[in-house]
């Protein structure tokens, strides 16, 4: 599944979420020329339980992105609430 992200900080969010437990895909891992930094690309293959644990990882990286600035390269602030 692709999701799209408020800001480009999909590599960004792809480098910190294993710290929280999950791997992903960056979207400029699948373009050219930095495409798809607006997008993450998110499997969804395993059980209800564990995608809704994923998912509240996937929150606490972003928020992590949110107030740490400099792990992000210039890439200007997300808005607060870009997951939910």
């Amino acid at each position: 599944m692709w999701c799209r992200l408020p800001a480009p900080i999909s590599t960004a969010l792809a480098v910190v979420a294993p710290d929280f437990g999950i791997r992903l895909a960056a979207g400029p891992r699948f373009g050219t020329g930095g495409a798809f930094e607006h997008y993450l690309r998110v499997p969804f293959t395993l059980p209800p339980d564990q995608l809704e644990t994923a998912v509240l990882a996937l929150r606490a990286a972003q928020d992590k992105l949110s107030t740490s600035p400099q792990l992000r390269r210039n890439l200007g602030a997300p808005p607060a609430a870009a997951i939910a």
